[in-house]
């Protein structure tokens, strides 16, 4: 038998597959057979950022060309699935990608879906390392904008009695897609956002080293 592709996993392939059974169902929910789940709690500083920076500059027309760029991906899905409707032939991994795009529009907050998005980006810049592909990348997107949806979430509890959240998976192909969209969608302005935020803090790091160089020529 084949070892699974992970170098740290003693379990078997499965069939003719390269990852074992444990993996593959890892692969096809985040994205890659090692991709960690980014969580809410993982993202939730990058959102304190990107609502730092809204803060700071609230009269920028950014908030709003952002907004109408999430409006324009859900008229779009909205497009294809009424086409769907219509008899029209389509891809259904798209078509499905198109519907949930729409539900989302229906039901989470629209600056939700852009804060989501731009910090999912931000983190995916500054910390590279924690996303193993573009398609982990684009899932975890996924599943952190569908994670807005109250509708998405299922309710277990543990061993220790603890409340737990299960979201409802999609297949892999659709989470992909709707994370490519929202890439597409969202990814350049968060990756701005994380430049920026870089430049000033080396910027800062730099007027700190002179001082202190100053300082240390004093007499």
């Amino acid at each position: 038998m084949k070892p699974c592709r992970v170098s740290w996993c003693t379990e078997p392939a499965s069939g003719w597959g390269r990852h074992c059974d444990r993996h593959k169902a890892h692969d096809r929910r985040h994205g890659h057979p090692e991709q960690i789940a980014i969580t809410k709690t993982m993202l939730a500083p990058y959102e304190k950022l990107v609502e730092g920076v809204k803060a700071r500059n609230a009269a920028s027309p950014a908030w709003v060309q952002l907004g109408a760029i999430w409006a324009e991906v859900v008229a779009e899905a909205k497009a294809e699935v009424d086409q769907f409707r219509r008899g029209g032939a389509m891809n259904k991994v798209s078509v499905m990608a198109s519907k949930e795009i729409v539900r989302i529009g229906e039901e989470a907050e629209p600056w939700e879906v852009v804060r989501a998005a731009l910090a999912t980006a931000w983190m995916e810049a500054d910390q590279p390392r924690l996303f193993r592909s573009d398609d982990a990348f684009r899932v975890q997107l996924c599943r952190r904008v569908r994670a807005l949806v109250e509708r998405n979430a299922g309710i277990w509890y543990d061993a220790s009695g603890k409340r737990r959240r299960h979201y409802k998976e999609l297949p892999r192909q659709v989470a992909v897609l709707i994370g490519h969209r929202l890439a597409v969608a969202f990814g350049p302005s968060g990756v701005a956002l994380w430049r920026k935020e870089a430049d000033k803090a080396e910027e800062r790091k730099m007027r700190q080293a002179r001082l202190t160089e100053a300082l240390e020529e004093l007499k």
